[in-house]
């Protein structure tokens, strides 16, 4: 009972947390940029019959912003709900991100699958595509690899994760894992939410390794 509390408070906290950083990017980056588009837009007005060719430079420069403001509030959507797992699926949805993570960061970023690409419901591929993409983010932002593996594997009746990185590594404490990083445990979480098993191999100065491994009737036969 205490350890299914447990889960549940640290959903609670994740869900917290995501609010929390979503109000702050629209706070300090959307809101500010709308505001501003209002001065601008008074300030155009006025202009307009006393000095026409600044009136047009202002204009460019709410384009501009509006522009900005369209591509953040896209980058919020995607991270609340990337478009393309309802639409493509897991596999496309993943391209992108990893396409994202290459052009951001100095690192190579490749996907590997075998087996018969299965079709999941929507709520196990969002559950999956957030366990890969902490993950990810997870090498990135802790192991500073030049290069990270993301196998996708369809056998039998398991569907297999493996993100493997060369970064730095660590010394896998499996208590202290869990007290450091709040992202492991809560891919820990979600893989058993899918009565899956978690698994997190990693050595000093060889790189780290996360395995989930699946049964598909779980993710199937709903």
């Amino acid at each position: 009972m205490e350890e299914i509390e447990d889960i549940g408070l640290q959903l609670l906290e994740e869900q917290e947390l995501e609010r929390k950083r979503i109000a702050r990017e629209l706070h300090d980056s959307t809101i500010q940029n709308l505001t501003t588009l209002i001065h601008k837009t008074e300030l155009c007005s006025k202009l307009i019959a006393k000095d026409p060719i600044q009136a047009q430079l202002e204009m460019r420069v709410m384009s501009d912003t509006l522009r900005s403001c369209i591509k953040e509030m896209r980058d919020i959507i995607y991270d609340l709900r990337p478009m393309e797992l309802d639409d493509l699926g897991l596999d496309i949805a993943l391209e992108r991100f990893i396409t994202q993570m290459t052009m951001q960061n100095e690192v190579k970023m490749e996907i590997i699958q075998t087996g018969t690409i299965q079709e999941f419901l929507p709520v196990i591929n969002m559950t999956l595509f957030r366990i890969i993409t902490e993950a990810c983010n997870n090498a990135v932002r802790h192991g500073k690899p030049k290069n990270v593996m993301i196998y996708l594997i369809y056998d039998g009746n398991y569907f297999f994760v493996k993100v493997i990185d060369d970064g730095c590594g660590f010394e896998v404490n499996q208590g202290l894992i869990e007290k450091k990083s709040f992202g492991i445990s809560i891919m820990r979480e979600r893989t058993h939410l899918l009565k899956g098993e978690f698994e997190i191999h990693s050595e000093l100065g060889k790189g780290t390794t996360i395995e989930v491994k699946i049964p598909l009737y779980v993710m199937i036969n709903h």
